[in-house]
């Protein structure tokens, strides 16, 4: 999103790209290069491998950026952008690094000193960090509000106009226990509609209970997000920085089941929306099927509490994250 706005201004942009990922998301035009990364811990022979990697990307990030001689280099939190800032502090390259969740991750705590500046989804995420430049601008997102009115876009979906649409969302990989957990959930609210992403698991899935039944419907990837976001009345969803983003950008009321995998982050993220009541939050020994249709119930139930928990999410949502991302960087470069 900041890549394409910045380029749009009328700035060169390139992408580096670490890691295994070799279909990112649409670049429209702007040149991609790939390089080898790894976790920054690790024991034993995958500290070695992953050493090498790192070790490998960083010197063809070096070259390169040394070939473009880019004004700043914007890295975006994971291992994978490891590479590029370390070739950026032997090249002498300004960089800021960018965090979405609210405990900042292992990469954005070894890089924080040198920083130019670190922007941050979460105005708590300052606690954390000792670098004085922290920007809580917010996550910048690619979707935009959908101008088609809902009952239009029921229609596409095959839903009643008269009955609630609930929303699952397993973050950008799908899953299959919060998949196959609303699946279960379905079958006690025959009242309501859900709409489950499942990402890589949906054979698995579909083989087990169908590609669509009489109140559910499951999709790999949702192409149009902002327009699912918009029928929607409750999303339950996983608590990814990003996903905390969508939901409080849509403003809508939420069930996260933080993923114990990522860790303390997830529930930290989930957290926030739950301090100003705007979610609940089931931690996954909490999410049994009996829990979540009884939460799910209590809230189909109370039409107006969603609302005002869609209305308070809104409120500490950043409406033009990737403006106030792009301003800072053009003023850091002049």
């Amino acid at each position: 999103a900041v890549a394409q706005a910045l380029k749009d201004k009328g700035h060169e942009v390139w992408f580096f790209i670490g890691g295994k990922l070799r279909v990112p998301i649409d670049v429209r035009g702007i040149p991609v290069v790939y390089l080898s990364a790894g976790p920054i811990l690790g024991k034993g022979i995958t500290a070695i491998v992953s050493l090498f990697k790192i070790t490998g990307g960083a010197l063809k990030a070096f070259f390169k950026l040394m070939s473009i001689r880019p004004n700043l280099v914007l890295a975006t939190g994971s291992y994978a952008s490891a590479p590029v800032v370390i070739a950026s502090k032997l090249a002498k390259i300004p960089y800021f690094l960018m965090e979405q969740n609210v405990i900042p991750g292992l990469m954005t705590k070894k890089f924080e000193h040198g920083a130019a500046g670190i922007i941050v989804a979460f105005p708590d995420t300052k606690e954390y960090l000792k670098n004085p430049g922290v920007y809580p601008l917010g996550l910048p997102l690619m979707h935009k509000p959908s101008h088609r009115s809902v009952k239009e876009i029921r229609r596409d979906w095959e839903i009643p106009e008269s009955i609630p649409v609930v929303l699952t969302v397993g973050g950008s990989q799908g899953s299959l226990f919060l998949s196959r957990l609303i699946l279960e959930v379905s079958k006690h609210i025959p009242d309501a509609f859900f709409i489950i992403q499942t990402g890589s698991h949906i054979d698995q899935l579909s083989e087990e209970y169908g590609h669509r039944g009489a109140n559910f419907q499951l999709v790999k990837f949702i192409k149009n997000m902002s327009e699912a976001y918009k029928i929607a009345d409750i999303v339950v969803s996983r608590a990814g920085g990003g996903t905390v983003a969508e939901v409080s950008y849509f403003g809508k009321a939420s069930v996260m089941v933080p993923f114990t995998g990522a860790k303390t982050h997830q529930l930290a993220n989930a957290r926030v929306l739950k301090k100003i009541g705007a979610a609940i939050v089931l931690e996954e020994h909490e999410a049994t099927v009996e829990k979540l249709v009884e939460v799910l119930n209590g809230l189909l139930k109370n039409m107006e509490k969603v609302k005002e928990m869609g209305k308070r999410a809104k409120e500490i949502s950043h409406r033009d994250s990737v403006g106030e991302i792009v301003n800072l960087l053009e003023e850091a470069v002049r």
